[in-house]
């Protein structure tokens, strides 16, 4: 087995940002007061989530990381800040009054999750916050080796009212500075992530975009092609959970990639650590193929 080395990598993350919180509990009995579990508290902790998980990825490979993108002067934005600090990733946020950071609290009881409480406020990112992070992005964006931007429509990568869109702009601007441009997406609107270098949806956001269900592989393959020839994709990887992965490249035969089985008890934030390694090996100059293996 190759041992990688990524030390001397910088990496860009451009997306919506979170924070993920835990609390692990036990259950015992039933509540008297209505019939749901009673839920004692064991431990509680927090780590960045979304866009900033896959900057986490980053780190953790040894990368050097900016993470970039709107938050909101809360708690929740305060909190996200020390951690990037406690990982070594360089904070390019713009926090705003008038945004709020996404916080996602998940209750998780006997290696399972009972339940996912969401504070958040998905919106189109105001004139300021737009100015601003493209403002950022040009000045961060050539002392990087890669940009993944990490789309989970919260607002940071969607379309304005009047048309503009931050991905779009990335994109175009990575093409002029000739460095890769991987896509986390989310949503039908692929038309802000055309010329990305690869694009990596699950099976579901695979379907979504190409309308159609994609979970067989006689389906998945001609609607792989499709995205790729409508949108101007070098790559599509799809990631199809228990499946493993799908690699599809121009002019190339699909690449299946089978997946090792492990349990788990909370696969979220699968797909971050799928596009961090990816782009810290493409980054390093291994070929696509090797990349996704």
């Amino acid at each position: 087995m190759r041992i990688m080395d990524f030390s001397a990598l910088s990496i860009l993350v451009l997306g919506d940002v979170m924070l993920d919180e835990y609390v692990a509990a036990q259950v015992s009995r039933i509540s008297p007061e209505a019939p749901v579990p009673v839920a004692k508290i064991r431990n509680q902790w927090v780590v960045p989530g979304g866009a900033a998980n896959v900057a986490r990825n980053l780190a953790r490979l040894g990368c050097g990381v900016t993470l970039l993108g709107p938050a909101g002067e809360d708690a929740a934005g305060e909190t996200l800040s020390g951690l990037l600090q406690d990982e070594g990733i360089t904070n390019g946020l713009y926090f705003s009054k008038q945004a709020t950071t996404s916080r996602k609290t998940r209750i998780v009881a006997q290696n399972q999750q009972m339940l996912r409480l969401d504070q958040e406020e998905a919106v189109s990112l105001r004139d300021e916050e737009y100015a601003a992070l493209l403002t950022l992005l040009e000045e961060a964006l050539p002392k990087h080796q890669a940009l993944i931007l990490s789309d989970y429509g919260k607002g940071a990568l969607t379309r304005l009212p009047d048309g503009r869109c931050l991905a779009e702009a990335a994109i175009d601007m990575c093409h002029r500075f000739n460095i890769p441009v991987l896509v986390d997406p989310k949503g039908s609107d692929w038309e802000r992530y055309r010329g990305a270098h690869c694009v990596t949806p699950n099976t579901l956001e695979c379907s979504l975009a190409a309308g159609c269900d994609c979970t067989r592989r006689e389906a998945l393959e001609p609607a792989a092609s499709g995205l790729c020839a409508r949108f101007g994709l070098e790559h599509l990887l799809v990631t199809r959970s228990s499946k493993g992965m799908a690699l599809f490249s121009e002019g190339k035969m699909p690449l299946y990639i089978k997946a090792k089985a492990r349990e788990v008890v909370d696969v979220s934030g699968a797909g971050d650590t799928v596009i961090a390694v990816l782009a810290a090996c493409r980054a390093c100059g291994l070929p696509w193929a090797e990349a996704a293996e």
